[in-house]
Order: structure tokens, then sequence, then C-alpha cells
């Protein structure tokens, strides 16, 4: 009953639609106010293309958790960001303090699509992202909060990869549209704009010349 919203002005905002059920009033012009909380999470500034001016991030995509704990949202700055599900419920709550964990550069560019994954059927914190140059990458949440030390995964990226991130592709030269996981759980799908499909075999990521085109 709990639903979650990202916003242009780079705000998440959670409703609890349960607030919305029962009779109408048709004498009554107001509806109902479903609006739980609402937190100013990506709030960078950011150069408008082709101009000196800047404009205000936004929160690009939003997903729970498996289990509901925790809400994941990503950012047109490429930031990643974790926020506690019960706090975030609360309007006194802030940012500071609803935030579990953050990733100030996740991707190259704007985040995309996010999907909690599970390809090895033991972790229910592993999450996926894409974003709008074509990457693509899988990050262990265990890390990231410092519960778990890094797993023995080999990156298929040469390049220094944020902490939490244990596997990292470029194998499309557009946006990351969407992500699917198959229904074996261990086969990643991501669409581009470049009208590609790429599909990663989750298994096999620790040899990088195992990913499938």
């Amino acid at each position: 009953n709990i639903l979650a919203a990202a916003l242009v002005d780079g705000s998440l905002e959670v409703h609890d639609i349960r607030r919305n059920e029962g009779p109408s009033n048709d004498d009554d012009e107001e509806e109902p106010d479903s609006i739980l909380s609402s937190l100013s999470l990506h709030t960078q500034m950011l150069p408008e293309k082709g101009s000196q001016k800047q404009k205000q991030a936004s929160c690009r995509t939003v997903e729970f958790s498996a289990d509901g704990e925790r809400i994941y949202t990503g950012g047109s700055a490429g930031d990643l960001c974790c926020v506690d599900a019960e706090r975030v419920c609360k309007f006194t709550t802030t940012p500071q303090k609803g935030v579990t964990w953050r990733v100030e550069s996740a991707t190259e560019g704007t985040l995309n699509p996010l999907l909690v994954v599970r390809p090895f059927h033991t972790s229910p914190s592993l999450l996926a992202t894409g974003d709008d140059v074509g990457g693509v990458r899988v990050w262990d949440e265990r890390i990231r909060a410092g519960s778990a030390p890094a797993p023995s995964y080999a990156s298929t990226s040469k390049q220094r990869l944020p902490q939490g991130c244990v596997l990292s592709w470029k194998e499309n030269e557009d946006y990351i549209s969407d992500m699917e996981l198959a229904e074996d759980g261990n086969t990643l799908l991501a669409t581009s704009a470049d009208g590609r499909l790429a599909i990663f075999d989750l298994r096999m990521a620790r040899d990088p010349s195992s990913k499938n085109k």
C-alpha cells in the first residue's frame, strides 16, 4: 500500500494509497492527502547542454528492495541512493537521517533504469543500473553498507569502480532504456536506444570474456 514516486525536482515522495480508500463525498472538493513524506535527495545543479545556465537535477528512477525495507533512487547527476523505508515514511525525516548510503558518481552519465536482482539466489541486495551512455553496472549493497567483504568478482571494466560496484559493462552506444532479469535468475537483459539488446550471464561474470551480446 506504499507508493514511491521519483520527481523532476530531485525529490522522492512516499504515499500511503490506503488514505484514498473508502466512500467518496461528492460535496467534498478536496481529496484525501496520501503523502507521507517528501525528501530532496538529488539536489545537484547541472550544466545545460549548449548553455552556460544550470538546471536542477532530477530523480529519474525508484525501486523498493525485495523485503520492502529500503528504497533505492537514481538521479540525473549519476548518483545512486538508498534510504530507509520506515524512516522515509515520516514527515519528520530529513535527507541526512533517511539516507542509508549514497554513491555520488555511480554511473558515467544520467542513471536511467534501476533493477533489484538476485542472480545467485543467495543475496537480496544486488542492484543493476543503466545510464545514458550505454553502461550497465551491478552493485552489491552489502559492500556499500560495510556489512560484507568484497567478493571475488572480476570487473569487466579497466577503470577504477566505486565502492560496491562489482561488475561494469559498456556494450551499447546510446542510453539504456530498460533492464529485466530472466526467469532463470542468472541472465540480465538490457535494451538500448541504439536498437540493440545486450544479454549478460551473471553466473559467469567473473570472467569478462564470458559475457554474451
